[in-house]
């Protein structure tokens, strides 16, 4: 839900930027196919935990940690093929910034241009310079974005695998619990899918230890911790869409829109 809602409004500040409900459909994004593929994958494990969960702590949780696997490695594979696509158009629009630039300074200046005429060229080609700077400005900073959501993605996925596909949550928990005998329960690793983190818990500091108490409503069952990971990927997934959306409709600023 957190990243529905970070995805969202990624989308929502995009469209009221463009104004063109085109820009939603992400159609320069490739292979947006695999998204649907990772979401299916992602939710298996909470389908078998329902339906045979047996099957899930069988052999050290061998098949946890393969869904698991296999989820992110679709992501992963989606955001290093988008990643090398903007850094080639992030390239593009760097150079035709300098060539801009460049031709801007060969070209003759003619005594018979009238100095109205001239003041207007020099207006609109600082106009177009400005516009092309941002666009690359943009880029830049969505290639940035598409490597926030990779690091996330990793190191989410090395925090499951080394802890046979359980997130470790903070001990702070089970002062949440009202019921001593559930909290005993949670401490003795009743949760699906989490477990309170103890001497044994590999990358401790990258668990779900943050408190997000005004996010709860995002969470599921009112769980009110975060891990670094899940908050850099919902940041950076936020700014993948809403930079995807500027970049692809080559939107100006508005203190470059030309007046009516």
């Amino acid at each position: 839900m957190l990243y529905l809602f970070c995805a969202s409004i990624g989308m929502i500040a995009g469209l009221l930027l463009t104004r063109q409900p085109r820009c939603l459909l992400l159609e320069k994004t490739k292979l947006l196919w695999l998204l649907l593929l990772a979401v299916l994958l992602s939710s298996l494990p909470h389908f078998l935990a329902v339906v045979n969960p047996e099957i899930l702590w069988q052999d050290n949780n061998w098949l946890l940690k393969m869904l698991i696997v296999l989820a992110h490695s679709v992501l992963l594979v989606f955001i290093v093929v988008n990643l090398f696509s903007r850094i080639i158009k992030a390239v593009y629009n760097w150079q035709d910034l300098v060539r801009t630039g460049a031709d801007n300074k060969k070209a003759p200046k003619r005594k018979e241009v009238a100095e109205a005429s001239k003041e207007n060229n020099g207006k609109k080609t600082n106009k177009q310079r400005y516009s092309q700077l941002f666009t690359a400005i943009s880029a830049s900073l969505l290639v940035i974005a598409y490597i926030g959501l990779g690091i996330g993605l990793g190191t989410h996925l090395s925090v499951l695998i080394q802890n046979n596909g359980i997130m470790p949550i903070s001990a702070d928990y089970l002062n949440d619990i009202s019921d001593p005998v559930i909290a005993e329960g949670i401490r003795n690793n009743a949760l699906y899918f989490k477990q309170i983190i103890d001497d044994q818990t590999i990358m401790p500091q990258f668990g779900q230890i943050i408190r997000a108490e005004k996010l709860s409503f995002l969470l599921p069952d009112g769980f009110v911790y975060i891990s670094v990971s899940e908050l850099i990927i919902a940041l950076s997934l936020m700014f993948v869409i809403l930079l995807t959306i500027v970049v692809d409709t080559s939107i100006r600023p508005f203190f470059l829109r030309r007046s009516k």
